[in-house]
């Protein structure tokens, strides 16, 4: 195995965790719109130790995971072949000239 294959597994791994994060933090922002829209409705929110729970929820968060993990993967390979394949980068553009600049 050679070094690059190792820098390209641990690129595609550390995008997948880095889509987990996003999708966590989405599913956090549609879980607390969730909560206010039953509280604004007067709906008792049932919830253990602080924790709101219901058991539909569950397996929300875990599609909510399966999806950042798909979208990580894609993401990770994505810009391996920018940046790694391509050699795309971005760089600070040229600055040009001012012609009435004395």
């Amino acid at each position: 195995m050679n070094l690059m294959s190792i820098k390209k597994i641990v690129y595609v791994i550390l995008t997948i965790i880095f889509g987990q994060l996003i999708s966590l933090l989405a599913y956090e922002i549609s879980l607390a719109e969730y909560i206010k829209a039953m509280l604004y409705q007067n709906i008792t929110v049932s919830n253990y130790l602080g924790i709101f729970y219901n058991p539909a929820d569950v397996h929300t968060f875990w599609i909510f995971i399966g999806f950042g993990s798909v979208f990580g993967f894609f993401l990770g390979l994505h810009w391996w072949r920018m940046v790694y394949v391509e050699h795309k980068y971005w760089r600070k553009p040229v600055s040009t000239p001012d012609p009435f600049q004395k």
